[in-house]
């Protein structure tokens, strides 16, 4: 599932707004958690998104012959849901 599923769901069971409309709000959604999250971990009903760092790392290429190749450091958002009780 993507997001463009989503926007289907939400177009068909949810609301009475355009696809396009639907679109433009689930972006700027995510847009906003992923800028909020920069400061500080965005608690939402669903759960938390925290933005975390991934080191660099070596990783062997085997189309390459196992030549070794190094993976950037780079964030990413990652998402805990929350636990329902």
């Amino acid at each position: 599932m993507n997001l463009n599923d989503v926007v289907e769901y939400v177009v068909v069971h949810g609301v009475t707004m355009p696809k396009k409309q639907v679109s433009e709000v689930a972006h700027a959604v995510l847009n906003a958690i992923s800028e909020l999250a920069v400061n500080a971990p965005v608690r939402t009903p669903i759960g938390t998104f925290k933005l975390v760092l991934q080191p660099e790392k070596q990783l062997k290429n085997n189309l390459a012959g196992g030549k070794i190749v190094t993976v950037p450091a780079r964030s990413r958002l990652k998402f805990k849901p929350k636990i329902r009780r």
